[in-house]
């Protein structure tokens, strides 16, 4: 598999950089190598951890290196020999998907976690469809933009979309403009933090937060938050109405009626509690649209010969004949999508095709 050709390659780039041969997956090894051979400073209350957030605050090309090598050995434990664990006489997995698995209203998988397979190392290559048949993915394009919107009644952000802007994309270019930011927000990876940056606002992350998770000078923080609320007017008063209500009344009730029950709420968990409650709206909608379309192709899975197979955050993955039903099975699912909030949003579904999970290829329609 490919997978292991690139950790023996990443073994050996970090290798090249280090000068001598280190284990990333040893702690100890990578705390020698940090605070005394490189002189890294100790992050406060963090000692000489060498943890993945400390190494993310620690920067440099190493650390990022230790990071990449550790992350494709947890592909290899989890993803390749994890999950023969599971694999049945047939060669199929039966995961077990929890609809109550987390507070936030999303669902769960465990036996084995297919919701969380990298796309990295070509792990996805181990699902393939049935003989002479293609795998389908749906995905529900800014799922939770749109179930912001709902929620929070913001027009500006509902034209952005509508017009087919990228508001992720608008954040980046707004960061860009500023000097400082120049570099830090460039590239692929620029977007992917300022997509990052923009569900952090909505889930009511704060500034300090932000300098931890981003590596930022309190300044910088600070105009990356202004930046958001410039694009996405709404979420100063989307986030008060949420605190009001888990005060008042400590339960909060989603689109589809899902409940989130807040206890006693003190000082020392109120923010917590914030942050649980304003992700608990967009993310339960999210979850709940996608499952219902799921369940929706699966009633109609008799007229194309379709076989729903599971669902991964805001996608559905199916087992179908081949492309031609693709263009009827996206329009029926953006219909129905749109008729459970009451034509209240459109739903975007981007359709990709392929003969395993690792190999999909979009399909224009």
């Amino acid at each position: 598999m490919i997978f292991y050709k690139e950790m023996t390659t990443k073994i050996d780039e970090l290798s090249d950089m280090v000068g001598r041969v280190l284990n990333p997956f040893s702690s100890q090894d990578v705390a020698s190598l940090v605070y005394d051979s490189l002189g890294y400073p100790e992050q406060p209350g963090f000692g000489r951890s060498t943890s993945a957030k400390v190494l993310r605050l620690q920067g440099g090309a190493i650390c990022d290196k230790i990071l990449e090598v550790r992350e494709f050995g947890k592909l290899r434990s989890t993803y390749v020999i994890g999950v023969a664990n599971f694999i049945d006489n047939d060669f199929r997995i039966h995961p077990f998907i929890k609809l109550h698995g987390t507070v936030t209203g999303r669902l769960a998988a465990s036996d084995p976690s297919i919701m969380n397979v990298s796309y990295d190392g070509g792990v996805r290559k181990l699902y393939i469809a049935e003989k002479n048949r293609k795998l389908l993915e749906l995905d529900q394009k800014q799922m939770e933009l749109r179930c912001y919107i709902i929620e929070s009644g913001d027009d500006y952000l509902r034209n952005m979309l509508e017009s087919g802007a990228d508001p992720h994309s608008m954040v980046q270019e707004r960061l860009i403009q500023k000097t400082a930011y120049s570099s830090k927000w460039s590239g692929h990876e620029g977007r992917k933090k300022a997509k990052t940056g923009v569900f952090g606002r909505l889930y009511g992350r704060g500034i300090r937060d932000f300098m931890l998770s981003f590596g930022l000078t309190e300044k910088e923080a600070t105009d990356f938050l202004k930046t958001i609320d410039e694009l996405f007017p709404s979420v100063p008063a989307y986030l008060a109405r949420v605190k009001k209500e888990v005060h008042a009344t400590g339960v909060l009730t989603s689109h589809f009626g899902r409940k989130r029950r807040f206890g006693l709420v003190l000082d020392e968990n109120k923010h917590e509690a914030y942050r649980q409650a304003s992700n608990f709206y967009i993310q339960s909608m999210a979850s709940d649209i996608n499952l219902l379309g799921m369940l929706r192709l699966w009633e109609m899975r008799h007229k194309w010969d379709i076989f729903p197979l599971f669902p991964v955050h805001d996608s559905v993955l199916i087992d179908v004949p081949d492309e031609s039903v693709v263009p009827e099975i996206r329009a029926e699912l953006e219909s129905y999508s749109r008729e459970l909030v009451n034509g209240a949003m459109d739903f975007k579904i981007e359709c990709s095709i392929g003969p395993n999970w690792g190999e999909l290829k979009k399909v224009e329609i």
